[in-house]
């Protein structure tokens, strides 16, 4: 399984072909999807200062994963 880890403002921007396929590969929580995710970095995000850390993993090239996180300093 390989993975990478995306970092910055524009992290949401680099995984959301990823993130929209696992979506319609399985149900998500309204908590787990990218719209959710989006709308909580422009708003709590910003307000505490947090930089999107986002980790997709693969497997035989196919999107198999996603951890959706952030750093706060």
């Amino acid at each position: 399984m390989e993975y990478r880890v995306h970092r910055g403002p524009g992290a949401l921007r680099e995984v959301t072909p990823v993130w929209d396929q696992l979506e319609k590969r399985a149900p998500a929580h309204p908590y787990q999807r990218a719209d959710f995710a989006r709308i909580w970095c422009d708003t709590i995000g910003r307000a505490v200062r947090a930089t999107p850390l986002i980790v997709t993993l693969e497997h035989d090239g196919a999107p198999v994963g996603l951890f959706p996180a952030c750093l706060v300093r």
